[in-house]
């Protein structure tokens, strides 16, 4: 097909933080409303790549109790995974049950467009 350009399972990210983001990182891509996982460290303004689907472990808020297959949500100002929506972002669910004092979580994402 002459019009295909890629599968789009990885997109291209500025760093625009003021600083350094580690490989692993979650970023939002634009205001799309979309999320994706840094697969390299990037340095303020470099140019790299973020993957948009599959299975990740995310820093998850500490206090929060979540549910096998319960909606997982972006906390952009604590750089976290959290079960509150409010305004935080809808990037996909919990793969597992995860209690409160545990740091980090699987995470299936789910590419979307709010």
């Amino acid at each position: 097909m002459k019009t295909y350009v890629q599968a789009g399972n990885t997109l291209t990210y500025t760093n625009a933080s003021g600083g350094t983001l580690p490989s692993g990182q979650g970023v939002l891509l634009g205001t799309a409303g979309l999320f994706g996982v840094l697969n390299g460290t990037l340095l303020d303004t470099e140019i790299g790549e973020a993957t948009t689907q599959g299975v990740f472990k995310i820093a998850k808020t500490e206090a929060d109790v979540a549910a096998q297959w319960a909606n997982a949500y972006w906390d952009d100002t604590a750089k976290e995974v959290t079960v509150v929506a409010s305004t935080n972002k809808l990037i996909g669910a919990f793969t597992k049950a995860y209690g409160a004092v545990v740091v980090d979580a699987e995470i299936l994402l789910i590419p979307a467009i709010a």
